[in-house]
């Protein structure tokens, strides 16, 4: 009786053994697999918020700390005094970003 159950126990235990080899193969696999799409994407895009931020830094336009983050009043006149100029630059950001999510999609499906 106690031979059965040790033999079972040693053959679930053998296949326990089997499936860790196989799931650290595929695993290894995926590894590899993430390295060659990354490698394939290249350095990451920066967020389409930090490139706004940086955009209106060039309008001297900053969140001000002392107003918890927000816009105080001479950056908001900047904002509205420049509005057509950002929202030139802002378009060409997101056509970029747009551009760039569909070449990463098609990467990805192919």
């Amino acid at each position: 009786m106690f031979e059965t159950y040790i033999k079972e126990q040693k053959d679930s235990l053998n296949r326990l053994k089997d499936n860790l080899k196989t799931t650290s193969e595929s695993l290894a696999q995926c590894k590899v697999l993430l390295q060659s799409y990354t490698e394939e994407r290249g350095k990451p895009e920066s967020s389409l918020l930090a490139d706004t931020e940086l955009l209106l830094g060039q309008f001297s336009v900053e969140h001000e700390a002392y107003h918890g983050g927000d816009f105080n009043g001479l950056c908001c006149q900047r904002i509205v005094g420049n509005g057509a100029e950002i929202i030139k630059e802002l378009r060409k950001i997101m056509r970029e970003k747009k551009m760039h999510v569909a070449r990463t999609v098609s990467l990805t499906r192919s």
